[in-house]
């Protein structure tokens, strides 16, 4: 554990419910690299957190205000949390970019006009 409070990963606690009623609280090692909330993000009522585990993995998670929903999801790479974002979910631009100028990653958003 030294060695990970070194590199700036501490404790972090969330609460995740899928419906809004019933709380699990989760937590890991960590150092958060993006927490941003609803009007940072582009996305309305939903705060994102990013952060990278103690394992290299990233972890991110969305809480919904409205609905009260809210998950965690880990992703093995930063290129699994840029991909991931299909038709029916997807994270912000700006959650992405967040994250990509806090590891060193390019991102561009790639327009279709």
């Amino acid at each position: 554990m030294k060695k990970a409070k070194e590199n700036g990963f501490k404790r972090i606690e969330v609460e995740t419910s899928c419906d809004g009623l019933r709380p699990v609280k989760k937590a890991f090692t960590g150092r958060i690299l993006a927490d941003l909330d609803e009007r940072a993000s582009g996305d309305r009522n939903t705060r994102y957190l990013v952060a990278i585990t103690k394992g290299g993995r990233f972890a991110v998670y969305d809480e919904n205000s409205r609905t009260g929903r809210s998950w965690l999801t880990v992703y093995e790479s930063f290129y699994d949390v840029r991909e991931n974002n299909g038709e029916e979910w997807g994270l912000p631009d700006e959650v992405i970019a967040a994250v990509a100028a806090e590891v060193g990653e390019p991102y561009t958003v790639e327009l279709d006009i």
